[in-house]
């Protein structure tokens, strides 16, 4: 138990550490709640602790509470009135469309308005559908009557008195219109606009007119209408659409309004009409009207209202509010009959036991209880310090604890030294990023979800309900917070202890890297200035020129400048610009023939010299170096090529005397075979004979061959060659052999039907000899009981092109030579190609460069008659008839691929 406390310190410090802060952050939480009640509609007040009064309903909280309650009871009403009949909403109501309209003008209309009547329901539907209001076309412009399209001064006054807005008369009597009609103004001039935009149109178009989803009820069509003096149908139908518009508003404000001030409420309210019948009320309708009205007089707050005389009576209303209360009642008396009086109190916490028959049970969760409640607590001084006792407490402890967590990393030993974690290696800023981003992201999300949660809670609890939950994700997003603080700060002191925290960052490897590059820099600029101080020579015949004319014509400027002959100055920046141009075309010049000499003798030509009569200094030792350089490897070449030579002579005449004692040896040999010798190891020794004098023979033949080949000293007899004919000659001789060794020869030599025979310009005695060589490497070193490939196609390339810079482009087919590439601008060529492949016995151990030079053999061959020339005399034979000859290797697969051109009538 012990150890396991020894090595938890940090872990114990750490969660005491959070457990304090989500302590004191619950203390905030609790008290920021308090602190902050939410009326009905959802809006948050800060209680004044400040504040003399000592009850609630004194307070600046409640007047706002109640002047938000108070303006939705009136426009819930205003809108009951249009939808509802005997208590209950009614679809089927009717209402007088100008009446509607004028239902808040104190000036009567000059003119007698006709009664257009729609039910409430039709209207809020027409509105609500997809074809609000859509027109269609009829009849044509031509037809109407000028008169009907233009009104006079009066008609327009006429017809903006009922459209626009209220009359001067109307503000000077402090009548406004609510939110909802405001709300349109700018709709009736913009659908004003429209209108007289679709009359100027109409003089060139065709007409439209409304199309009626909904008829009236007194008539068949509102067209059929029969129209005072001065009014239009564009008039009619722009009231009708904002009577469907307001009336659609006020519905929806009706159903939302309907399930907020529910009857559970502490704010009570009762309107009654002159003859005392009850209009709207959220209190039971069949108790007495009078027993009500003296239950709510009884109450903490309590006012009333008469619409006749515009009086407010109250009681418990803090002195000067009810100046506020009574503009906002009066400026929904147009909504009312006269003579209608409306009685509202608010339930207190004094009176919660009073007329609870008649008033019904006080509600402890409503908005005014609550925010009565809190303050209550709150002006309590004894339970608000013991709070703020308790903050101060758990934030002193959360950073002691803190502090502990971060101790016990700093001060463990270090043989106990704590392994980094995988994100102490990130880079420090980057760490630094993340763990910043994801504070601010936690913080920015559990405020989204806080809001949005707690926007959604408004119910019978007022607004509590949303408060709470506010109060709750704001908790676990401290929470996550702080664990978020606990684990970067960890990982903070692990760096610094640890020596990473500079080490690995960013900043360190940037200025790490510029360290290097200056470091480099630096390096580089000295080597340049000790090259300079080294070659100082050179420096002064490179630099002297280029400074020295630019200082001469500094010189020269700022003499004649001076002077103030500006034009010999610039005579002379010419003359000297010009000389120094002609200085360095020289120089150039004279290195583009040093390199064109270099050029031509890299490319073969040794002969070539370069002319240095005209050179100086530097050029001319370089021009005569080159040239000595082509001399040497000129003779260098001719003592190579009389070697070559004599060794081809030595080759020759030693081959030509060992001809004369073998042919001898190999005659005696002959006759001794004829003898009947019964001896069997005579036989053997006879037939070892016979088979070692055969093989010298070939071998002095291949030499000779060889080097006649190779010094050049060969004819050849060139002539039109069927090289499918040849192949089925060379596969004929060698059947036996075949058979032999259990080969299965596949032969595809000849042309397909109707292709030209595969003719090439050839010796067929030496092509025949290149056959015979491979046919015989293939007898000797083939896999028994393996195929044999033999094929002859023709196909189709580019003429090589040697020159090592050119540039080889599209058509290029496999090089045989590294060195070789084929240039696409060059004319297409046909040529036969022969490829032979087989299967090696013993793997290919062996460069396949290297098998087509002299006495070169595989491993195996050596225990064979081969003379190691067989496929170097066939590549150089090859070669000699200007035909191309690659060996290649795959693992034990050996590929010999021999390419001649076809032959043409052109060939000689």
């Amino acid at each position: 138990m012990k150890n396991w406390l020894k090595k938890s310190k940090r872990l114990i410090a750490g969660a005491i550490s959070l457990i304090c802060a989500m302590g004191m952050a619950f203390v905030l939480a609790f008290l920021g709640y308090s602190m902050n009640v939410v009326n009905r509609q959802g809006s948050y007040y800060t209680l004044d602790l400040f504040t003399d009064e000592e009850n609630f309903e004194q307070t600046s909280t409640f007047y706002d509470f109640l002047h938000v309650d108070l303006s939705q009871l009136s426009e819930y009403m205003a809108v009951s009135s249009q939808m509802e009949k005997n208590g209950k909403y009614d679809s089927d109501k009717e209402i007088d469309i100008f009446a509607y309209d004028n239902r808040k003008r104190t000036v009567k209309p000059k003119v007698e308005l006709p009664k257009l009547i729609y039910k409430t329901g039709d209207l809020i539907a027409w509105w609500n559908s997809e074809d609000s209001f859509s027109y269609e076309s009829y009849g044509s412009t031509e037809s109407m009557p000028e008169e009907s399209m233009e009104t006079t001064a009066e008609n327009e006054e006429t017809a903006s008195y009922m459209i626009v807005a209220e009359t001067a008369d109307e503000m000077s009597e402090g009548e406004y219109r609510t939110e909802t009609d405001t709300a349109y103004t700018t709709d009736e001039v913009a659908l004003s606009d429209a209108v007289e935009e679709a009359q100027d149109d109409t003089t060139e178009q065709t007409m439209e007119r409304l199309v009626e989803e909904y008829k009236p009820v007194n008539i068949d069509s509102l067209y059929d209408l029969t129209l005072p003096e001065g009014m239009t149908y564009d008039n009619v139908v722009r009231a009708v659409q904002q009577a469907a518009c307001d009336l659609a508003t006020n519905y929806a404000i009706y159903n939302n309004y309907k399930q907020v001030l529910k009857e559970d409420m502490n704010l009570k309210y009762l309107m009654v009409d002159p003859s005392g019948k009850v209009q709207y009320t959220n209190l039971d309708r069949s108790k007495d009207t009078d027993a009500l009205i003296t239950a709510m007089q009884e109450c903490g707050v309590y006012m009333c209202y008469d619409y006749e005389t515009d009086e407010l009576v109250c009681d418990g209303v803090k002195a000067g509010n009810e100046v506020p209360y009574k503009s906002l009642l009066h400026s929904y008396r147009y909504s009312f009959p006269e003579g209608g009086k409306l009685y509202i109190c608010v339930r207190t916490q004094a009176d919660q036991g009073t007329n609870s028959k008649l008033l019904g049970k006080w509600n402890g969760h409503d908005t005014y209880a609550q925010a009565a409640k809190s303050y209550t607590m709150l002006k309590n001084k004894l339970p608000l310090m013991g709070f703020l006792m308790l903050l101060v407490i758990a934030g002193v402890l959360a950073l002691f604890a803190l502090a502990g967590y971060l101790a016990f990393i700093i001060m463990q030993p270090k043989r106990e030294k704590e392994q980094l974690r995988y994100f102490d290696t990130w880079y420090t800023e980057l760490a630094a990023a993340i763990a910043i981003g994801s504070a601010v992201l936690i913080g920015a999300v559990g405020l989204e979800i806080a809001a949005s949660l707690s926007g959604s809670g408004y119910d019978t609890y007022s607004g509590q309900i949303g408060a709470k939950i506010f109060c709750g994700i704001l908790l676990l997003t401290f929470f996550l917070l702080y664990l978020l603080l606990l684990a970067y700060t960890g990982s903070l002191v692990r760096r610094i202890k640890a020596g990473t925290f500079w080490k690995n960052s960013i900043c360190y490897r940037i200025l790490h890297i510029v360290k290097v590059v200056c470091k480099k820099c630096i390096h580089v600029i000295c080597r340049g200035i000790r090259s300079v101080i080294n070659h100082r020579s050179l420096a002064i015949r490179s630099f002297v020129p280029v400074y020295g004319g630019l200082l001469g014509l500094f010189l020269v400027n700022l003499f004649f400048a001076g002077v103030g002959v500006i034009g010999i100055a610039i005579f002379l920046d010419l003359i000297v610009i010009i000389l120094y141009g002609l200085y360095i075309y020289y120089s150039n010049r004279t290195r583009e023939k040093i390199v064109e000499g270099i050029t031509r003798i890299s490319e073969g030509d040794l002969t070539y010299q370069i002319d240095t009569e005209k050179m100086y200094g530097e050029n001319k030792v370089m021009a005569e170096a080159v040239n000595q350089i082509g001399n040497a490897v000129q003779n260098a070449v001719t003592i190579s090529m009389k070697d070559e030579r004599l060794k081809a002579d030595l080759i020759t005449n030693v081959s030509h005397d060992i001809k004369t004692p073998l042919t001898s040896i190999i005659n005696y040999v002959d006759l001794l075979k004829r003898e009947d010798i019964q001896n069997e190891k005579a036989q053997e020794y006879i037939r070892i004979l016979d088979e070692k004098s055969q093989r010298l023979k070939r071998l002095t033949l291949d030499l000779v061959e060889a080097s006649k080949i190779s010094s050049g000293n060969i004819t050849l007899k060139m002539g039109q060659l069927n090289v499918s004919e040849l192949f089925t000659q060379a596969i004929g001789e060698y059947e036996d052999k075949w058979k032999e060794k259990g080969l299965q020869i596949v032969a595809d030599v000849e042309p397909k039907d109707g292709e030209p025979p595969y003719l090439i310009w050839a010796d067929s005695d030496r092509t025949w000899r290149v056959l015979n060589n491979l046919f015989g490497n293939i007898y000797k070193y083939a896999m028994q009981g393996t195929r044999v490939y033999c094929d002859v196609r023709r196909t189709t390339a580019m003429k090589p092109c040697y020159a090592a810079d050119d540039v080889c482009q599209t058509g290029k087919r496999e090089s045989r030579n590294a060195n070789e590439a084929y240039d696409a601008s060059a004319t297409n060529e046909n040529r036969i190609e022969i490829t032979i492949k087989n299967i090696s016995a013993q793997p290919l151990n062996i460069a396949a460069d290297e098998l087509t030079e002299r006495f070169i053999r595989g491993d195996v061959s050596r225990s064979t008659e081969g003379s190691g020339l067989g496929l170097s005399i066939a590549k150089n034979l090859v070669k000699a008839q200007g035909g191309e000859f690659e060996i290649y290797l795959d693992g034990d697969l050996f590929k010999v691929s021999i390419d001649f051109p076809a032959y043409t009538d052109n060939m000689h």
